[in-house]
């Protein structure tokens, strides 16, 4: 069930997978185009890319003679499942049809089979581009992320209590005269079991999830015109960002991160076309910024928040949905500071126009020296900061804090996203320690990070040994994995003591039960928790500390470069940019900067 269930995501995207995609054919004896025969013919095509012997309806006997018959009941409710969230959407039947196609197109690798778990940003836009270019809008694309979130909590309970009963009436169908051997038929009703098990463990956490208490299909259903607009932008973004030629320039920055030198890039792009590919990025991040009041942003990321609670808890309970519960924790992240410093993005996106961004190029291809990156980045520094002082940034700061809640969980999230701000300010060292932090700061605010990560990982290896259990993996497996767990409880007791000063005994539970598993979990989320609120205020401490410096040391200096003419090799100001630049290392910033809003593999 773990690995099947992932089909309901991998279906859906066809929004993650499209780069498998060679090309697109005309409908190859399909149904009639209208919305019942075309979701009944996704249903038909997703299973043949799951597994050529799978067919939409199949007998009896055709399902026994498959050899692993309950993953295929499990398969088909899922594509019947998001055939109707398919289905269920605005977007013209035509272009459902077209779906179809791209399914049904050859590709050496088959649609929905082997899906990688870690799927990454260039996929999520080739994913797009692909759909796009058969007539798919960022509106349909918004439409369908949303459709899949609302089902998700609404509809899934439905399609598990289908999948568990129809695997329940198979099984008790099963007779050990249909296998070769009493082994063969033990193991297969061992399979049948632990999907079974799997499909009611995951029925019973949605049924918790869901409460009317938890208040979950609420903000899903008020947030729909939030999260349409904001997924639109994102999929106009996406579509717009996605072009290997923009990205091939930058073919090199890794290298160039690690050596601090001039890259020397081969350009394939003008100024013009790269300047209006960063507008695209500005405009829609402003089409976002703008369509929300401060207040309802707040919601919105209160809501990601929330929905990113729930798919951890998802994730920790049947199969792995981290790689989703990463892009929603990201995005609340992003969200969220944007929410506050977004007129600095717009305004230092703003400030690379075409001069701008022939500077840049000159200076990648190597015609000026490397401190001429300190001028791009003052530059960008200078047009962020606007006419803003230390006091109206401190002041946002404040409402910041005032606005992040009560529920500690969106807390949490919240002071992740300080951390994320604050990170190249707390790391800043001088003779080994923090600048802006007193080294117990520093070493209680990691540690919580570190924490949480550790029991993430925790939590994950935990189930995965479960699962080795249940599945009957061979002893050596099962003993690797309990090797894993051990470490992630050593490294998870040694951070609570950090954080406590205390080391929590554990020896009351047995090792690896549910009990030692749930006590586990208990220490770790109210460890983490206790340190949220002075973590946030020592943090908040430290930046406004560094906001004062900032403004009174380092903002003049940064003013003088933005003014200064790019330099040649033998330029008059160069030794004075120089001294400039080793005092603000705005080159070093140069390189972090410009890989993170241009870089194509993401991470």
């Amino acid at each position: 069930m773990r690995k099947k269930l992932t089909i309901a995501l991998a279906i859906v995207a066809i929004l993650c997978l499209m780069c498998t995609f060679v090309a697109c054919n005309d409908t190859n004896g399909l149904s009639e185009v209208n919305r019942e025969n075309v979701s009944s013919d996704f249903v038909s095509l997703a299973l043949i890319r799951v597994n050529s012997e799978y067919k939409s309806e199949m007998t009896v006997e055709e399902i026994k003679a498959l050899e692993e018959p309950q993953e295929y009941i499990v398969t088909k409710n899922m594509a019947i499942f998001v055939a109707n969230i398919l289905s269920s959407t605005s977007i013209r039947v035509q272009k459902l049809a077209r779906l179809n196609d791209l399914i049904w197109a050859e590709s050496p690798t088959p649609l929905f089979a082997n899906t990688e778990e870690d799927q990454s940003f260039s996929d999520v836009q080739d994913a797009f581009m692909l759909l796009n270019e058969v007539g798919w809008t960022s509106e349909d694309i918004a439409e369908v992320l949303y459709a899949f979130i609302d089902h998700a909590f609404n509809s899934s309970l439905a399609v598990l209590g289908v999948t568990i009963e129809e695997l329940s009436a198979f099984k008790a169908n099963i007779v050990e005269e249909d296998y070769e051997s009493n082994q063969d038929y033990l193991v297969a009703i061992n399979a049948f079991d632990s999907e079974i098990k799997d499909a009611q463990d995951l029925e019973s956490l949605i049924a918790g999830l869901t409460a009317p208490e938890n208040n979950v299909l609420e903000i899903v259903a008020e947030s729909k015109d939030s999260f349409t607009t904001i997924f639109e932008a994102l999929a106009r973004t996406f579509l717009m960002m996605n072009s290997d030629p923009m990205f091939s320039i930058f073919d090199g920055i890794d290298e160039a991160q690690e050596t601090v030198a001039i890259p020397n890039f081969t350009f394939n792009i003008t100024a013009t076309e790269l300047s209006a590919y960063v507008g695209g990025i500005k405009t829609s991040f402003d089409d976002i910024m703008n369509s929300f009041s401060k207040e309802e942003m707040t919601n919105v990321t209160n809501s990601l928040i929330t929905i990113n609670k729930l798919l951890r808890s998802v994730n920790c309970c049947v199969f792995d949905m981290s790689y989703v519960s990463d892009i929603f924790s990201a995005f609340a992240i992003v969200m969220d500071m944007s929410n506050y410093a977004g007129e600095f993005i717009s305004r230092g996106l703003g400030s690379m126009d075409t001069n701008f961004m022939q500077q840049f190029i000159d200076f990648n291809e190597g015609d000026y020296p490397l401190e001429n990156s300190a001028i791009l980045v003052a530059k960008t520094i200078k047009a962020a900061i606007g006419d803003n002082t230390a006091t109206s940034i401190k002041a946002m700061l404040d409402e910041y804090k005032q606005n992040m809640g009560t529920d500690m969980y969106t807390r949490r999230m919240k002071m992740y996203g300080l951390a994320v701000v604050g990170d190249s300010v707390f790391s800043a060292q001088v003779d080994s320690t923090y600048k802006y932090l007193t080294e117990a700061d520093a070493n209680k605010i990691i540690a919580a990070s570190v924490l949480d990560h550790k029991y993430a990982r925790f939590v994950s290896d935990y189930y995965d040994y479960e699962q080795l259990l249940q599945d009957a993996e061979d002893e050596e497996d099962i003993g690797f994995k309990a090797e894993d767990i051990d470490t992630d409880i050593a490294q998870i007791l040694v951070r609570i003591n950090e954080l406590t000063g205390e080391t929590p005994d554990l020896s009351a539970y047995t090792l690896y039960s549910e009990e030692w598993f749930s006590k586990v979990k208990e220490l770790c989320n109210s460890t983490i928790d206790g340190v949220v609120d002075s973590s946030i205020d020592i943090m908040i401490a430290g930046l406004k500390v560094a906001i004062d410096e900032f403004f009174a040391e380092d903002m003049p200096k940064i003013n003088e470069i933005a003014e200064m003419p790019f330099q040649t090799y033998d330029g008059e100001n160069t030794a004075r940019l120089y001294v400039l630049d080793d005092e603000l290392e705005l080159s070093r910033i140069y390189l972090r900067l410009f890989s993170g809003i241009f870089y194509k593999n993401i991470n």
